[in-house]
């Protein structure tokens, strides 16, 4: 149906497009969720169970994408496969901006090392917006000898094999970013994967492992409760919410890992709704009252565009899929 005052144009394939875009993402609620054609919601993916700090993000965005948009906005968990298979329903979905995803790192690092995937990671998706990037930190028991990141690697020098290090499992993050240390700090340690990485974080305090490398929040508690200690934060600078701790690049020059998360959507969406939806969601995330929230997660919002979220998430998965082939890490 032609809008009101609007002048009748033929409906070729670029109007149309053109107008089901306007229709869709109008700056003025009333007038688009009147006009047939337009989504009647946004439903936002979450590929992992509820709980986490992927689906925290989620439900505190949520809201605020509604109040934007002036749409429903539907925060729908779809676990399993490390993520993959919330990301394989996303890339079936309609490329009309109504299907998004939230995601965090985990997608890269499934990309680099599974070798079987039922979507194309890296043409099956687009990247709407990198939301927050924070570091990962190396961790030890707080009864432990080693109290600097220099220590724990004479130590692994010294015993080569001897020294564990945990993480959530084969393929994850945390056991990429172990591996990525010990090829460019030339060290050999053990890797011992959990089925997560709270168990992984147990085992550490109980000093069944010697190290390993994971997010703020799942050590947090423990940090606080002195039972574990940090020796060095991953990110290529200190980090802003704990300035005291030195980077594991002060003594391996050039490592870099940091924990991510973004928003997606079908490969095949238009660059006019990815820009449009971009420019929404860098103003939630930079917004005042989310900043307590991205604090808690140890995480600093981004302000990539588009087309920068994009490059910067198959630079990932190119950094990932490198230390995968070095390292021969594989998941069938």
């Amino acid at each position: 149906m032609t809008p009101r005052h609007a002048p009748r144009l033929p409906m070729t394939g670029a109007v149309l497009a053109t107008l089901t875009l306007t229709m869709a993402f109008s700056l003025v609620p009333a007038a688009r969720a009147q006009t047939a054609g337009s989504p009647r919601q946004i439903q936002l993916v979450v590929p992992f169970s509820p709980g986490g700090s992927t689906d925290l993000f989620a439900r505190v965005i949520a809201p605020r994408l509604s109040a934007r948009l002036g749409l429903p906005v539907v925060v729908d968990n779809k676990p399993g496969a490390g993520g993959m298979l919330g990301a394989d329903f996303l890339s079936r979905a309609p490329a009309d901006g109504s299907t998004l995803m939230l995601t965090a790192s985990d997608l890269s690092t499934g990309a680099a090392v599974q070798k079987s995937l039922a979507f194309d990671p890296e043409k099956g998706l687009a990247t709407v917006s990198m939301l927050a990037t924070g570091p990962m930190v190396v961790v030890v028991n707080s009864a432990s000898p080693y109290r600097s990141i220099e220590q724990l690697m004479t130590a692994a020098r010294q015993s080569p094999g001897q020294l564990n290090y945990g993480s959530a499992g084969i393929g994850s993050l945390h056991h990429l970013s172990g591996e990525l240390f010990a090829s460019m700090a030339k060290v050999d340690m053990t890797h011992v994967p959990y089925k997560g990485s709270a168990p992984a974080v147990q085992d550490l305090v109980a000093a069944r492992i010697q190290t390993m490398i994971a997010s703020f929040p799942a050590t947090l508690a423990q940090v606080k409760g002195e039972r574990l200690r940090i020796l060095a934060v991953t990110s290529p600078t200190r980090a802003r919410f704990a300035p005291e701790l030195p980077t594991v690049a002060s003594v391996v020059p050039g490592y870099q890992v940091e924990i991510w998360w973004g928003i997606f959507a079908p490969g095949a969406t238009p660059s006019a709704t990815l820009d449009r939806l971009n420019a929404e969601f860098r103003g939630i995330v930079t917004a005042p009252e989310l900043r307590e929230t991205l604090e808690r997660e140890g995480a600093e919002p981004t302000t990539m565009n588009a087309a920068e979220s994009h490059a910067f998430y198959l630079g990932d998965i190119e950094k990932w899929r490198g230390i995968a082939r070095t390292r021969r890490i594989t998941l069938d």
